[in-house]
């Protein structure tokens, strides 16, 4: 191997600010240095975890253009750069593995961060509808890999005012797959999220846990989310992390939640928002899945969501990780009555 892996980098950068050289044996004062092998490495003062990582994989890569394990660090560096939204270099380490590693185990993978990038980059949609259609070819086989692919294509389809082609899109994810079991349910799942994508929601009008009223319409020229998710719903508990960041870093510029909890135990549900960073309103009434509001919505699964605009227009269904906070973050910056 040339060089460190980008692990070894990342742990050599964080100890470089505290490696101490022992004092001699004539009594001299003991003297600090930086660790010599990181010398090169960026500071990590004022980064945060996920910056200094990539800060670092970024260094190493220069450094080390024939590692052994280019590759990992390639791709690492891709989903980092996705992650802290500096898409353009994403794009640039995906690209970068592709040229360097065709045939690589995380091709594919790096075919469709290239698309997620020019999604995220401005006035780019039509390259990114490109390069996911690319992505899906390349999947030859692998369901999976053609399952994210056309995702991903739907969505941007659709934030394009799209919904032929991203039916379409489907259509023929369902057509090469056929036979396999799962996938239908799939399709007509993603075709009813479509269907439901820039109608008004449904009419909610409740009284919210806390014992004050919570009308939607209410809430009219913010952008809201609908969660319906409980205590005891795995993927939910995992997902709220980033619906809490959503709402502590937007809130304040117009971003509202609107909780609907499916839990049965008023007293679990309780200790659970006592003890977790959720002031948005929430809407119980104890019966499980046959909740009033679920029920109106028809939520067979969750954590489902509906991201409204401004206008109380649902945008988005199903959103979750850090595609929730990009989206709001688009949603807030239109006006009401700029979308159409």
């Amino acid at each position: 191997m040339n060089g460190w892996s980008p692990r070894v980098w990342i742990l050599g950068l964080l100890a470089a600010s505290t490696t101490t050289v022992p004092a001699l044996a004539q009594g001299k004062p003991p003297a600090t240095k930086p660790a010599p092998a990181v010398a090169a490495a960026p500071a990590a003062a004022g980064l945060s975890l996920k910056e200094a990582k990539y800060a670092a994989i970024v260094a190493w890569l220069g450094t080390n253009p024939k590692a052994a394990d280019r590759a990992e660090g390639l791709g690492e560096a891709a989903d980092l750069a996705a992650e802290i939204g500096k898409w353009g270099e994403a794009k640039g380490h995906a690209e970068a593995y592709g040229k360097e590693f065709a045939d690589g185990e995380r091709s594919g993978e790096m075919k469709l961060m290239i698309g997620k990038a020019l999604a995220n980059l401005p006035g780019r949609a039509a390259d990114a509808k490109k390069a996911f259609a690319d992505a899906f070819e390349a999947a030859g086989d692998d369901v999976n890999a053609a399952v994210a692919a056309t995702s991903e294509l739907a969505e941007l389809l659709v934030g394009m005012d799209d919904k032929d082609g991203a039916e379409q899109a489907l259509h023929t994810l369902s057509e090469r797959f056929a036979q396999v079991r799962g996938l239908k349910e799939f399709v007509q799942q993603k075709r009813a999220e479509i269907a439901e994508i820039g109608v008004e929601p449904k009419p909610i009008d409740v009284t919210a846990f806390d014992g004050k009223p919570l009308k939607l319409s209410a809430l009219k020229g913010k952008v809201v989310l609908i969660d319906f998710w409980a205590t005891w719903c795995g993927p939910c508990i995992q997902e709220l992390p980033n619906v809490i960041a959503a709402y502590k870093k937007y809130h304040g510029q117009g971003f509202e939640i609107v909780g609907i909890s499916l839990d049965q135990d008023e007293q679990k549900l309780k200790d659970f928002l006592a003890s977790h960073d959720m002031p948005w309103p929430q809407f119980f009434d104890g019966k499980g899945w046959q909740n009033e509001v679920g029920q109106l919505y028809g939520v067979q699964s969750i954590p489902k969501t509906y991201l409204l605009d401004r206008d109380g227009k649902v945008r988005r269904v199903g959103l979750r990780g850090e595609a929730l906070g990009r989206e709001v973050q688009k949603l807030l910056a239109q006006k009401a009555g700029a979308a159409k």
